[in-house]
């Protein structure tokens, strides 16, 4: 996690390290329902002005009286009621208006109109549209080829994960597409706790080459931010041959499996399964959403098996302690540093301190070899012709050959 790795960086980088980045606070409840007010009108203005629609009042669709009950609310819990609130009323087709932002009892609205389903004719043409699809699509090398893999599977598993959200109404979840490390991510906000989401991250990883595999699987669980204990991180890795037996492949995969990884099957109905949803979503035909939740086409993928799991409930406020040791400028860039991994980055866990009283063992005196080397000499000063032996300093040694070698001579 970033807080995690945030504390491993301030206590066992360099001093240089932690000053690039300042610290800030937990997001504090607004102090008055103007405020809250103002950030309202700001973020609703813009999404308003960029569909040139002119609404009844500044804050529509919430009511003006309900920022009285905002005042015990963080900036970020009150875009997320006003962004709920619209999703409801997109989903009921109604406009009626958020009276609360607290979870009391709520304002009377007029009964949901429920969305008439889509006629039997509609949903059997998609059907056939979507057989077509899955039995033209060419994903045979996806499951094989590495390079194909990483130039496919990030759209493909893009593609799926929208299909999946909209299935279930897409209540809270964001989707971002994955670089080197990963191939896509879903995210969700956890609900009663403070900037806390859970992680599902995909990677597919067919390469034949034992190396290639355990230097993915590696950058995979560090991209995934999996941690030992922590159940809000989950990696699943894809792949549609068994996975190799080397002994440092072997333990990554059982690390990455401690930590919270999963292995599934990366099969070719899936895939095709995946292309054909892409390309259905990119046309949009009509009564594409009343279809996805009729049939659920992305909820019977293999892959996506694991999306159902829910983590454990947290310690209360340990996610808002430790949202305050996270750097500002940090967010975005540390990424999802364990603390094991810190600990390979960093030379392992730090030599705990001697406690104050604790008499410190005398350091070893190294011994002057250059004053102690035995040196034969003789007394015309020749190394090589036999004499009487005697402990001197080497600068003494050899021939003199200068005038100033002669005098240094002497003065030995």
């Amino acid at each position: 996690m970033l807080p995690t790795a945030w504390e491993t960086l301030a206590g066992r980088a360099t001093a240089s390290v932690a000053a690039r980045f300042r610290v800030v606070g937990p997001l504090k409840s607004l102090p008055d329902g103007a405020l809250a007010r103002a950030i309202v009108e700001r973020r609703l203005a813009a999404a308003y002005r960029s569909k040139d629609f002119a609404p009844p009042h500044p804050t529509w669709p919430v009511a003006p009286e309900a920022f009285a009950s905002a005042v015990h609310h963080t900036p970020r819990d009150l875009l997320t009621k006003v962004d709920a609130h619209i999703r409801a009323c997109v989903s009921t087709r109604t406009d009626f208006e958020l009276a609360s932002f607290d979870d009391g009892p709520a304002r009377p609205v007029p009964a949901p109109t429920v969305p008439e389903p889509a006629p039997a004719d509609a949903l059997a043409a998609l059907d056939a549209q979507f057989d077509a699809l899955r039995i033209r699509a060419r994903v045979g090398a996806v499951a094989t080829d590495q390079a194909e893999a990483d130039k496919r599977m990030a759209p493909l598993i893009e593609a799926g994960l929208r299909a999946w959200t909209r299935e279930d109404g897409g209540d809270g979840f964001s989707i971002e597409r994955g670089g080197k490390q990963l191939d896509a991510r879903l995210r969700r906000r956890l609900p009663g706790r403070v900037e806390d989401e859970q992680h599902w991250s995909f990677r597919a990883i067919p390469s034949a080459s034992p190396l290639a595999v355990l230097n993915r699987i590696q950058n995979a669980a560090t991209g995934a931010g999996l941690t030992a204990g922590l159940d809000r991180r989950k990696l699943f890795l894809l792949r549609s041959t068994p996975w190799p037996t080397s002994p440092k492949t072997s333990a990554a995969l059982a690390d990455a499996v401690e930590s919270g990884a999963e292995l599934l099957p990366l099969d070719e109905a899936d895939l095709a399964t995946l292309d054909a949803l892409a390309r259905i979503i990119a046309s949009s035909p009509d009564g594409l959403d009343e279809w996805l939740t009729a049939r659920r086409p992305a909820h019977g993928l293999r892959m996506f098996a694991g999306l159902e799991q829910k983590p454990a409930a947290a310690p209360a406020g340990a996610a808002r302690k430790a949202r305050s040791l996270i750097p500002g400028d940090a967010v975005g860039r540390v990424g999802g540093l364990s603390s094991s991994v810190a600990d390979v980055m960093f030379g392992g866990p730090p030599a705990p301190r001697p406690e104050p009283g604790t008499p410190t063992p005398p350091r070893r005196r190294r011994r002057n070899r250059l004053r102690h080397r035995r040196v034969r000499r003789s007394r015309w000063g020749s190394g090589r012709t036999s004499g009487r032996s005697r402990w001197t300093r080497p600068s003494c040694a050899g021939t003199p050959r200068s005038s100033r070698a002669r005098d240094r001579a002497r003065r030995c």
